[in-house]
């Protein structure tokens, strides 16, 4: 959070969205495009007006909006009933339970975290989608515009915004071929645009990307999110790394687990349904989305909120069709008193029970739980230090951000922003793993005239049984050692300061 509070207090000083580079000695004076500066401002503004409690009820505020959208969708779009009457106990029980377990297995990604808007605005763009499908009436496709204004100016998450309304055309074109020519007529696939509408919905894909054109920075953003396709650090970042690789989030993997199963309980039933001749109906609009984002979602943990998002609809109508209850079971539920009290009681103790766990606090960067985690103690010993300022300083990649807020004087090496930023024939992020290689750190130390290092101490991650053994999960990383030893060893080089966390070394004159 630490480097979008900093960017975001730029901007409204100097009125101005970022195009330099300020923070890494590494990258002075290189070109950088903010993608997220609107978030980023608005972040800034809440947390230094409203103090962060504020601040986190706003991108709780996100999510709560989120689900509502995707509750609407499925209730307006999907369940086929009255809108405004209410769901059945069966229906509101199987939304409940299929949100409750999407929001726990999103918990890992979820916070005062950017990316929290594209999900909140892929959830629009499916109800515009939906409506237009639905409806046809293009007045409704002008949401499009502001939608893709404010999305492109908050987060790079509006990439996959317009990737979905180009698939969307795409499916309905096909859908109008096979119609027009009829050449699949054994399964039924829904109907789908005439040809006047796929032309007006075209013209708004156009506009769409129009009004992405016209923040700040206009194409720029377009060059600068196309230095993306290297993605070597998908590699290496936690969250993006596929599912099965350290740290494991098993509520993931149960819910990904249940939606494979879910989906290929349906692709059978649909194929033993066309091999009796019966013309089976496929929905291949959400089940193209829900098969695009599961692979996505196993191939990287970031991708799971999005495949929670663009695969509910879909979900809750396998849910509606395959699971079956005992008999008479949500009319005792409905009318069963002890069972209402416990569901009560349940609510109000869990609720209390997060009031307790909170930690309520103006400034999070100087929370224990958080200097658990961060160099506070190091960080007030640089600043405190006046041998210390303006030195050259190495620091941990995942440190970056919280000193360019709370030691905004230093000059580091790198941060979170730019790992993919194209840097001495490959990226910055492989540049910095340059330092921890066998026999490479005194040459890189001295390439970059570095003279101060912050070394997070090498920190073995926490490995069970089963992923050792099941899984053959490593949980070594012999890398880190190389870089300490050298450090520890070089004449050139004087510890000044250690802790349980992190300990940072000056080069001697």
């Amino acid at each position: 959070m630490g480097w979008h509070l900093k960017v975001g207090e730029e901007i409204l000083r100097n009125k101005a969205v970022p195009s330099l580079d300020l923070y890494d000695f590494s990258l002075a004076g290189k070109e950088w495009i903010d993608h997220e500066w609107l978030l980023n401002l608005v972040t800034f503004v809440i947390f230094d007006n409203f103090g962060y409690l504020s601040l986190n009820i706003f991108f709780a505020l996100i999510i709560i909006l989120t689900l509502l959208s995707n509750l609407f969708l499925v209730k307006k779009y999907y369940l086929k009933k009255d809108f405004h009457n209410p769901l059945s106990i069966r229906q509101t029980c199987l939304i409940m339970s299929s949100q409750l377990l999407g929001v726990m297995a999103m918990a890992p990604h979820l916070g005062v975290r950017m990316q929290e808007i594209t999900l909140l605005f892929l959830s629009i763009l499916l109800i515009i989608l939906a409506d237009y499908q639905e409806k046809r009436r293009y007045s409704h496709l002008f949401f499009l515009l502001p939608l893709f204004y404010f999305w492109a100016s908050a987060h790079a998450g509006f990439l996959i915004g317009l990737f979905i309304l180009a698939l969307f055309w795409f499916y309905q074109a096909c859908l109008y071929i096979n119609q027009r020519f009829n050449l699949i007529s054994s399964i039924h696939f829904g109907e789908g645009l005439p040809l006047k509408n796929l032309w007006i919905l075209f013209l708004f894909i156009l506009l769409a990307v129009n009004s992405t054109l016209l923040t700040p920075y206009g194409i720029k953003l377009y060059f600068f999110l196309s230095e993306y396709t290297n993605t070597f650090y998908m590699k290496l970042i936690a969250e993006w790394l596929p599912a099965y690789y350290l740290p494991i989030q098993y509520k993931q993997l149960l819910y990904l687990a249940i939606a494979t199963c879910a989906l290929l309980l349906y692709s059978i039933e649909k194929y033993f349904s066309w091999r009796k001749k019966e013309k089976p109906q496929i929905n291949l609009w959400l089940l193209g989305l829900s098969l695009l984002f599961i692979i996505l979602s196993f191939k990287s943990k970031r991708h799971f909120p999005l495949f929670f998002v663009s695969s509910f609809p879909f979900l809750i109508l396998l849910g509606e069709k395959f699971l079956v209850y005992p008999p008479h079971f949500f009319d005792n539920l409905k009318n069963n008193r002890i069972i209402k009290v416990y569901l009560v009681a349940g609510l109000i103790l869990t609720s209390l029970n997060l009031i307790f766990m909170t930690s309520f606090t103006k400034n999070p960067f100087n929370r224990q739980s958080y200097c658990e985690v961060f160099p506070c103690e190091a960080t007030r010993f640089l600043e405190n230090n006046s041998k210390q300022a303006g030195k050259r300083l190495f620091n941990a990649y995942d440190w970056g951000g919280y000193l360019i807020w709370t030691n905004p004087g230093q000059k580091i090496f790198i941060d979170g922003r730019l790992p993919q930023y194209k840097f001495a024939n490959h990226t910055l992020l492989e540049e910095y793993l340059e330092f921890f290689k066998e026999g490479k750190a005194k040459e890189m130390l001295d390439k970059y005239e570095i003279n101060q290092v912050l070394y997070k101490k090498p920190v073995e991650p926490e490995v069970n049984s089963f992923e050792k053994k099941i899984l053959a999960v490593t949980d070594k990383e012999k890398d880190q050692y190389f870089f300490q030893d050298y450090l520890k060893n070089s004449p050139d080089w004087k510890l000044v300061y250690e802790d349980k966390l992190c300990l940072i070394y000056d080069r001697v004159k």
